[in-house]
């Protein structure tokens, strides 16, 4: 007689046991879609600001270039030498190749902080993914495992 109560104390223990895994598991799966969506969010208006600055700077570049081709026109049109042309040209060639290089580095910079985001962004998908996975084959593995003892 005292079997049966006992019997069915363990099986008790062992449902509330699975229960409170279930709930474990299914709050690790909630904190990880948390954490995705997070990082998603983050990456997303961290590329959008550095799109824009890049933008911005592309078009401050353009017409620093411009009016530096507007006063090489005038200065052109005031001097017709063209030994003085040719040493201006010049001139005005090293000084936008000056305005162009940080913009250049920039965009190097941009590029490669964009791809070092996607790529830490592709591996913790992946890694999310696999503890999803690993948690969700644990929960079906310790289900499969209490049905077989009761």
């Amino acid at each position: 007689m005292e079997e049966k109560p006992a019997n069915e104390t363990v099986l008790e223990l062992i449902k509330s046991v699975q229960e409170t895994n279930e709930a474990i598991a299914a709050s690790f799966v909630a904190a990880q879609e948390r954490n995705m969506r997070l990082a998603q969010s983050v990456y997303k208006h961290a590329m959008e600001a550095l799109e824009g600055q890049a933008q911005s700077t592309r078009m401050l570049m353009e017409e620093l270039g411009q009016h530096a081709r507007k006063q090489q026109e005038v200065f052109q049109k005031m001097t017709g030498q063209e030994a003085f042309q040719k040493v201006a040209q010049e001139s005005m060639e090293r000084y936008l190749n000056f305005l162009r290089s940080p913009m250049t580095y920039y965009q190097q910079a941009l590029d490669a902080a964009q791809t070092a985001t996607r790529q830490g962004m592709e591996n913790f998908q992946k890694a999310s993914e696999s503890f999803q996975k690993a948690a969700q084959q644990g929960l079906e593995n310790f289900q499969q495992t209490t049905r077989h003892q009761q």
